[in-house]
Order: C-alpha cells, then sequence, then structure tokens
C-alpha cells in the first residue's frame, strides 16, 4: 500500500512521525492557503455557507496557543479536508452552488438562484436550529414556500422575522 503524501485523518498525520516543529509549519503553510481560498469565497459570495461553516477556522499558530502534537494534527486535518474539498476553491463552489440551485429546480422551486441561493441555504439551517422542522413539524417544503411568499414581497426581507413569525404561528396554534 502507498504512502499518502498528505493524509487529512489525525491518525495518517500522526503515522507520518514528523515533530511538533515540522507539523507547525505544514499547519501554517496550509492555513494560509485555506485562509485565501475562504476570503476569495466570500469575497465573491459574502455570507456564503463555506464563510459560515469555518468562518473562526484556519486560526494562525499564535491564535491557537501552544497545542500539543495531536492538536495540532486535528487542526491539520481539519485545513487539509477542507483544501481537498471541492467547494475549497472558487470555481469548486461556483460548480456546487449550480448543482444545488438546479437540485431546487428540479423540485419546483424555480424562485432560488445565485442572488439569493445564501440567504435560503440560511434561512434553511436557521429552521433547523431552531427546531421548526422537528418541534413545529415544518415541513422543508412549507419554509421554501414561506421564504418564497415574503420575496415576493420584499427581496430585502429579514428571514429571521419570518421565523420568528413562523414560530409564533405554530405558538398560537
Amino acid at each position: 500500500m502507498a504512502r499518502v503524501k498528505n493524509p487529512t485523518t489525525v491518525q495518517g498525520i500522526m503515522k507520518q512521525g514528523k515533530s511538533i516543529s515540522q507539523l507547525r509549519r505544514e499547519y501554517s503553510r496550509e492555513a494560509e492557503r485555506a485562509r485565501k481560498r475562504l476570503a476569495a469565497i466570500s469575497e465573491k459570495y459574502p455570507g456564503s455557507e463555506p464563510e459560515r461553516m469555518h468562518a473562526e477556522d484556519f486560526k494562525t499558530l499564535k491564535s491557537l496557543g501552544q497545542l500539543s502534537e495531536k492538536e495540532l494534527a486535528r487542526e491539520l486535518s481539519r485545513t487539509r479536508k477542507f483544501l481537498h474539498s471541492e467547494s475549497s476553491k472558487l470555481k469548486g463552489y461556483e460548480k456546487v452552488r449550480k448543482d444545488i440551485i438546479n437540485d431546487f429546480h428540479s423540485k419546483g422551486y424555480d424562485f432560488v438562484n445565485n442572488s439569493n441561493l445564501d440567504k435560503v441555504q440560511a434561512f434553511l439551517d436557521e429552521a433547523q436550529a431552531r427546531g421548526l422542522d422537528t418541534k413545529a413539524g415544518y415541513a422543508s417544503e412549507e419554509l421554501l414556500e414561506a421564504f418564497e411568499a415574503a420575496e415576493e414581497v420584499s427581496a430585502d426581507f429579514d428571514p429571521n422575522e419570518l421565523l420568528d413569525g413562523l414560530i409564533e404561528d405554530f405558538t398560537e396554534w
């Protein structure tokens, strides 16, 4: 079995037998690459899913403080997994966005487009975080219909106000 040059698992990184100073150099280099890629995506798509998911990731070594070898391997692993993902590069992220939009369209949600995709995804994520899908029993379809109706009234509507209204409606019911 061939050795993997840049393993993405903590165990694979640890098996390489590198010193902590070598791991620190690798982490610094790869975290810088990840921050640059994330900045490019965030510049073109502010509030995008990669930005929301990785806003606190890929810190400088100085801001991480003293880490054990295993903790450093864990940070390096997370960084490498991001760098190896399709959505870590701007072109790859644009392809992923296109696929997501096509998926929404195939299910009949033609109102979802490149300009509102991040808002739709953030809305659905927040609805899930608030338990609207489980506690209140709202299906994704109902949430998307409410989003579409609110967007038809005003493209600048606040998704959080819509979620507050849905929670209030459910509570009154």
